[in-house]
């Protein structure tokens, strides 16, 4: 007499085949509750991160018999689409002049941005300028994935800032700082515009209390950092970054909740 003993139940999550965006962490996950896992990375845990494209099988052992069974998911992570920003003419022109700049690359939807704001409508692979601001455009293709564009600055050398706060730079023109997205819940980016090397940075509010700080690795050819602070307060607080003439340079940034 046999008796057939049943094998153990698998629920991956998620499930079947799974579309997601080239920089992006799956978690994919089984059920807990069996008397082990192994899947086919290598991982006992009951969960693995998915970064690559690819099919991901666990094979999970039942708690009271030998039986095993085993289930898998399928990756495709698709590339960020490109974009890049000319100008047809100079970035520096005077009140009343105006330049055309035009977003080249992939296909797809485009949002123009003026100091990390979106602009209302302007939703094109061109966009009229007319007034001094740090202009980008995010890009967004039918996989649903989007790219940030490079930053084109626009000066009026003609006439002086008519508000201080709309003035984006608050320090020497050697070191543009640019932060996005701003505001924000809590992960932020700031990229340099400029000759200079930024040594390390922190962010304080406006109290003057730091809250969170970090020297950057030397050598670093990136123009874009990256900093999370999603566990602190909320409000207005200031990045300030420290070059390696030990300069300092500040720029405004608001946390949302």
């Amino acid at each position: 007499m046999f008796t057939v003993l049943p094998a153990p139940q698998i629920l991956l999550s998620p499930s079947g085949n799974v579309s997601a965006c080239q920089g992006d962490t799956i978690t994919l996950q089984t059920t807990p509750g069996s008397s082990g896992y192994l899947w086919s990375t290598g991982s006992t845990n009951t969960f693995i991160d998915v970064t690559t494209s690819g099919t991901y099988t666990v094979t999970v052992s039942g708690t009271s018999s030998s039986c095993v069974a085993s289930s898998s998911a399928s990756f495709i992570f698709n590339p960020l689409p490109t974009i890049a920003l000319t100008a047809n003419g100079p970035t520096n022109f005077c009140v009343g002049d105006s330049i055309l700049m035009t977003a080249t690359g992939s296909s797809g939807n485009y949002q123009w941005l003026r100091n990390q704001i979106p602009i209302p409508g302007a939703n094109s692979s061109s966009f009229m300028v007319k007034g001094r601001g740090f202009y980008q455009c995010i890009i967004t293709d039918s996989n649903g994935c989007s790219n940030l564009s490079n930053t084109l600055i626009v000066r009026t050398p003609c006439v002086p800032p008519q508000d201080p706060i709309d003035k984006i730079q608050v320090s020497s023109d050697e070191l543009q700082l640019v932060v996005f997205p701003n505001p924000g819940s809590g992960q932020f980016t700031f990229e340099v515009i400029g000759d200079i090397i930024p040594k390390a940075f922190s962010i304080i509010d406006l109290s003057g209390r730091e809250l969170f700080s970090e020297t950057l690795k030397e050598h670093n050819n990136s123009r874009r950092y990256h900093f999370d602070i999603s566990n602190y307060p909320s409000g207005v607080h200031i990045l300030m970054v420290t070059d390696e003439e030990e300069k300092l340079h500040r720029l405004k940034l608001i946390k949302l909740q």
